[in-house]
């Protein structure tokens, strides 16, 4: 109750971000430097008015403000450029509808991804992760961000669609969810939106990708109407959903499916590649996390009732998600004329967050560039730094597969960790960030070395 008060009566810093270009604003910026932008804001102010293309939009840097706008969705609904052109793209799933029609989505999604639900679903992801611990050559290098993100698509893929596809067609869908992901960034992020529409051959490639992502989504459904299939898969709880709310039709199915690809794939392969890069540039909490895995699990894969005892594999985890947020950028509309942060905001302006400005504000969290999973021991974290963490968002908004994807990543983690050693391939080019719709390496070569107990 104080730390709200104070956020009412705490005098604002509004500024405004220089270098607009004509035209282009600071889209250009955000396009082709956005972290390196964003990370030069918070100096500016708390609330920071920035310029795309013709059109005012601002910028909050300091996580009171966030929180104010995340829990007034009537006032700031999900909306912005950004989310305009993912629901050209995705659909109007969960993740890029509007607030009338997202509460029905969410109430009729929810049960699937209740703790029972994400017990069923951990089968298949402790058999994807079997397949790929049992793949690797002692010395032998990989690339672990193209591995971890076939990890998190195959997971995603047959938890979602469960029995109904089979070997050959995941394998042929994993490349178009890729495409179709990467694409989707330039899209997202054109400055002006035109260009969009132009048929040059990257957005007949993304059209494509995702035409094909419909429809094999449309033949899982058909063939789970026709034949059944297992129960644990979220096709089966999506189809077969009832409540005093209309169930969801076919096109709405495939939009909600669309949307869950997107989210459960690219994030989930991020946040295990980062953690496990963050791992290899820190010998010490790498070794920390060997002997949790160790004294615990004792060589055997882990499972979702060994987690609640792997408290270092979650702080590797939260930590990573920290330094280097899958989620870098999100976005909300304002509905109707608003007051936020002494700055009159009339109905339809855009407000921007992010997460990665929030995780590396030096008065939140200490030496913020640091890899420190213990900053997140109990009686260490603050409640402001526990409110600034913000991978998932917060309120009625907040990812609906957190626990889905913190439950995959740190059944992953664990289980490598518990087996192998990934040390960075020296004779490979340095690690570079790929920033799309996700933070995350655009390669990662690692060698695996197998750990003995």
């Amino acid at each position: 109750m104080k730390e709200h008060s104070r956020a009412q009566t705490r005098q604002w810093r509004a500024g405004e971000a220089p270098g607009a270009l004509p035209l282009l604003g600071h889209g250009l910026a955000l396009r082709r430097t956005p972290l390196a932008f964003l990370s030069s804001l918070p100096a500016r102010g708390d609330i920071v008015r920035i310029r795309l293309g013709p059109s005012t939009a601002y910028v909050l840097c300091a996580p009171e403000l966030v929180h104010q706008i995340l829990a007034a969705p009537e006032i700031f609904d999900k909306g912005g450029p950004i989310f305009d052109r993912a629901r050209e793209t995705m659909g109007n799933g969960i993740g890029t509808s509007l607030r009338h029609v997202h509460r029905r989505q969410r109430a009729l999604m929810q049960p699937s991804f209740s703790s029972q639900r994400i017990t069923g679903y951990s089968k298949v992801m402790h058999e994807e992760v079997q397949r790929v611990v049992t793949s690797w050559s002692d010395g032998c290098a990989i690339d672990a961000a193209e591995v971890f993100g076939e990890l998190a698509a195959r997971a995603t893929i047959r938890t979602l669609l469960g029995a109904h596809l089979t070997e050959k067609e995941i394998t042929a869908l994993i490349p178009h969810l890729d495409r179709a992901f990467h694409l989707a960034y330039r899209r997202m992020t054109a400055p002006i939106a035109a260009l969009t529409r132009l048929p040059t051959p990257s957005t007949r490639a993304f059209w494509e990708s995702i035409t094909a992502i419909r429809a094999l989504a449309q033949v899982c459904i058909n063939r789970h109407r026709q034949e059944g299939g297992s129960p644990d898969s979220l096709i089966a709880a999506l189809v077969s959903t009832t409540t005093d709310e209309r169930a969801f039709t076919d096109e709405e199915l495939l939009d909600q499916i669309v949307t869950l690809f997107f989210a459960g794939t690219e994030s989930t392969g991020a946040a295990l590649t980062w953690t496990f890069y963050h791992l290899a540039n820190n010998p010490g909490a790498e070794e920390a996390l060997h002997r949790e895995v160790d004294d615990v699990l004792g060589g055997k894969p882990a499972s979702v009732s060994d987690l609640p005892m792997l408290g270092q594999v979650n702080r590797c985890l939260t930590e990573s998600l920290r330094l280097t947020p899958p989620s870098w950028l999100l976005s909300r509309t304002v509905t109707s004329p608003a007051e936020l942060g002494g700055v009159k905001l009339p109905a339809g302006t855009t407000v921007f967050f992010s997460p990665y400005i929030l995780h590396h504000l030096p008065e939140v969290f200490p030496a913020p560039e640091d890899y420190e999973p213990d900053r997140w021991l109990p009686e260490r974290a603050s409640r402001r730094q526990k409110a600034a963490l913000l991978p998932f968002g917060h309120g009625a908004r907040r990812c609906i597969g957190d626990t889905f994807g913190m439950t995959e990543a740190s059944l992953a983690l664990a289980t490598i960790a518990t087996r192998w050693r990934l040390a960075p391939d020296s004779d490979a080019p340095p690690a570079q960030q790929a920033i799309a719709l996700t933070l995350n390496l655009r390669t990662f070569p690692v060698i695996p070395a197998r750990r003995k107990h």
